[in-house]
């Protein structure tokens, strides 16, 4: 048959994958490395400083002062965005201090700066998804949570998330990385509240406690490089 592509079959050992790295492409919206504070960004609450002891040179450390959206602290790219119904947002992030509950990650806000989505790593080894003022009106509420694998409080981690707005909800993955491209934690999420929304502005977040943040990035692609291993195609 004219054009006929026969199937690709899958032998065992089972397909690995790994994320070697990140690359930046022409469909990046901003890049930040965080060397310097970056120009058109703002924050809600909290204390936001350049430090040494990036992933590489600088970063930026975040420390909660309890005084923005949800009691946690916000420093977000001050472009509004909602004119996307998908993105991918990724940044590299390390605890710094705080007991016995922090969360450190990124947020996905609204156009009134009053309701969020958190993806972040709870200091006790998970990855979660929150929402506040969405499923519930006032308060915020935890949309998924898996633990991490081999978590260590001192590492630096890569954070990867993707967001997808339809008509009906929104859905959101999440993926952590460990520093050699590991997957080391994944879970998702779907928002089907009346109070969901299309996200405004993306940034940081920390929340009762302090972290580091270097090499942040929103994309209309999907960023990660992937290389499997294992992988056998009989054709």
């Amino acid at each position: 048959m004219i054009g006929y592509k026969p199937p690709l079959y899958f032998d065992y050992p089972p397909a690995t994958y790994t994320c070697t790295g990140l690359t930046r492409t022409r469909t990046a919206i901003t890049y930040t490395d965080f060397e310097s504070l970056p120009s058109g960004w703002a924050n809600i609450g909290g204390t936001w400083n350049i430090v040494p002891g990036g992933y590489k040179g600088n970063a930026i450390r975040g420390i909660d002062g309890h005084n923005g959206i949800g009691g946690a602290s916000q420093f977000y790219y001050g472009t509004n965005l909602n004119n996307y119904n998908s993105l991918w947002v990724t940044t590299k992030l390390k605890y710094v201090s705080g007991n016995p509950y922090v969360y450190y990650g990124l947020a996905l806000i609204n156009l009134q700066l009053n309701r969020l989505y958190e993806i972040s790593i709870e200091q006790g080894g998970f990855l979660d998804i929150w929402s506040y003022r969405v499923e519930s009106p006032n308060d915020w509420q935890i949309l998924s949570q898996t633990s991490i694998t081999n978590f260590n409080l001192g590492n630096w981690y890569v954070l990867v998330v993707f967001y997808q707005v339809t008509s009906t909800s929104v859905n959101i993955q999440a993926y952590l990385y460990d520093v050699n491209g590991n997957l080391v934690a994944q879970t998702s999420a779907n928002s089907i509240s009346s109070r969901r929304f299309t996200p405004a502005f993306i940034g940081l977040e920390i929340d009762d406690g302090s972290a580091n943040y270097d090499d942040f990035e929103i994309s209309t692609k999907d960023l990660r490089i992937i290389t499997f291993n294992n992988l056998q195609i009989n054709m």
